[in-house]
């Protein structure tokens, strides 16, 4: 049984092949554990965010792209168009509904756990900020009132020889509706010709980016004590699982069925990993050691493991 706090390894190892669900109820009741578990969801949040952004940006870029190739406008192709412009109007939703949920998730973290300066750090990035007031009320214009229409417009410069494509919300379109927060209206009223999509998600982006570097990085710090006794545990038990793992695989499934291990290698490693494991000698105990080391992620394979794993690949004087 495990006792009070520190644990040592051979504890926990005993523990873990004794009673594995009681050692992962233990590593639960860890203080770092539910914080660790937060922010790693808060993280996913901001990922999407960021991944709904960028798709947005890359349907923006398919059409300035395809929208020159010849016979783009054509009957032919009316469908492949609508698409195109189908994927901006939903690169458009998913960000500014994504940028809302961060923030409902952000408020939820900070809800269980304080982070340091986070009121002064949260009120100097938005609340005066003209792009965060616009992107909090067109969330609630897109999700409860209509779809607001991006519309392309297209300036052609023949002294500098340039051509820009820009997708705008009309400024019209935006204020028909009437719960605007003050700056957003402020930033809509200045924007004659619309709001131009990717401009406006480029900076807010740069500013959330920014808001979670230092968010996260106070968050390490304010828990660092906490966070690293519960990685330290929970990395040992992920090399527990690992070992026991590839225990079973090799001395039960793989010796005794005598089993081509170098077939399977494609199932394990990536092609570049591949590459670099092909290029070495065959059966060799230098290609042998270099696949434990890419695989051996949590530094589990002791020497008998390594041992029938020699044995498994054939290595010459072994």
């Amino acid at each position: 049984m495990l006792g009070s706090l520190p644990w040592s390894e051979d504890d926990l190892k005993k523990e873990y092949y004794r009673d594995v669900n009681n050692v992962n109820n233990r590593i639960k009741e860890l203080p770092g554990y539910l914080i660790h578990r937060e922010l790693d969801l808060l993280y996913l949040s901001l990922e999407i965010f960021r991944s709904s952004v960028y798709e947005l940006f890359d349907s923006i870029e398919e059409f300035i792209n395809e929208s020159d190739k010849p016979g783009f406008w054509d009957r032919p192709f009316q469908e492949y168009a609508y698409q195109v412009e189908l994927a901006i109007q939903r690169g458009m939703f998913a960000s500014t509904v994504s940028a809302l949920s961060l923030v409902s998730h952000c408020n939820k973290f900070i809800d269980q756990f304080s982070i340091s300066n986070f009121e002064e750090r949260k009120n100097e990035t938005f609340v005066s900020c003209e792009l965060h007031a616009f992107i909090h009320s067109f969330r609630r214009y897109v999700s409860h009132i209509r779809m607001a229409k991006a519309d392309w417009h297209t300036t052609i410069s023949f002294l500098q020889e340039t051509k820009e494509t820009r997708f705008r919300i009309s400024q019209e379109q935006l204020l028909r509706f009437k719960e605007w927060k003050s700056i957003a209206k402020k930033m809509i009223k200045n924007s004659p010709n619309g709001v131009d999509i990717k401009f406006t998600f480029e900076k807010y982006l740069e500013k959330i980016n920014k808001f979670y570097s230092w968010f996260f990085n106070q968050a390490k710090k304010d828990y660092e004590t906490h966070l690293k006794e519960y990685r330290n545990y929970d990395t040992l038990i992920k090399g527990f699982d690992s070992y026991s793992n590839w225990n079973l695989l090799i001395n039960q499934i793989f010796l005794p069925k005598k089993i081509d291990p170098y077939i399977y290698l494609p199932k394990y490693l990536n092609k570049e990993e591949l590459n670099e494991i092909l290029a070495l000698e065959r059966n060799s105990k230098e290609q042998v050691d270099k696949i434990i080391q890419i695989l051996d992620e949590y530094k589990a394979c002791d020497e008998k493991l390594r041992r029938a794993i020699y044995k498994l690949f054939k290595v010459k004087g072994n």
